[in-house]
């Protein structure tokens, strides 16, 4: 494969594929439909990491190369049971994804976290260590009618680990890159079934959190000093939201 770019009176670069080891162990077990649980484990080794590399010199080239290598690893855990009225569903995952070996440019630092699908315009878009969903759904007669009420809970941790936007060993590092939070999402609903129809009413985001879930930084413009600083764009959850839905079941 050829590069996108080189330097100036430089031969054009050549990189190779990438490639990944994954190992993944787990189990299922289902107690009389009362209880059911299933569980994994796995390590996922990523070689070769294919890098866009710019050339310096504000030129505007750049070139891809294999940069650094990473590994992710961790668990899950997955469990519903039933206690009568009451059904409970819950779920754990713990991802460890980061860099274990540095690049010789520098865009890959031995350490530092991977960034996801979710890094745009210079926020580090690491993935949370830490994601935990809980579900809790009591099933009553209501007017004679069979009627729910539940409640569903998501977590997910901020990230322990630098990006290489945020680690100044980083020919990525920018001081003005920050780390995101830790994330709390609530949800209730509650309905009836009648006849074919299914009503319900629902609350999203229940506790009106505004934790910043992302966000996109423009570029200081280095000709202008007014504003000194980048811009900023940020994400959250949607405020919180009422509403009724209402479904036909054939």
């Amino acid at each position: 494969m050829i590069a996108e770019g080189y330097g100036s009176g430089q031969a054009p670069e050549t990189y190779k594929s990438d490639s990944t080891q994954s190992f993944e162990i787990g189990a299922k077990d289902n107690f009389d439909n009362a209880f059911r649980v299933a569980s994994s484990i796995y390590y996922i080794r990523w070689n070769n990491i294919q890098q866009s590399v710019y050339v310096s010199g504000g030129c505007g080239l750049q070139f891809t190369d294999n940069l650094g290598t990473a590994v992710a690893k961790g668990f899950d855990l997955q469990a519903d049971a039933v206690l009568g009225p009451m059904a409970f569903e819950a779920a754990i995952g713990y991802t460890d994804a980061r860099y274990i070996k540095t690049s010789p440019h520098d865009l890959a630092i031995d350490g530092d976290a991977i960034s996801g699908q979710s890094s745009i315009n210079g926020a580090p878009g690491t993935n949370p260590p830490w994601n935990v969903t809980l579900g809790a759904q009591y099933n009553f007669v209501l007017a004679d009618h069979k009627s729910f009420a539940r409640f569903d809970f998501e977590f997910a941790s901020a990230n322990n680990w630098e990006s290489t936007l945020q680690d100044p060993r980083s020919a990525q590092y920018s001081p003005f890159t920050f780390g995101l939070p830790s994330t709390s999402f609530l949800q209730f609903r509650t309905g009836s079934h009648f006849g074919g129809v299914e009503g319900s009413f629902f609350i999203d985001n229940l506790l009106n959190s505004h934790t910043i879930t992302n966000y996109e930084r423009t570029f200081a413009d280095a000709s202008n000093p007014t504003p000194p600083t980048p811009q900023y764009n940020y994400y959250s959850f949607r405020p919180r939201t009422f509403g009724l839905t209402f479904a036909y079941h054939r």
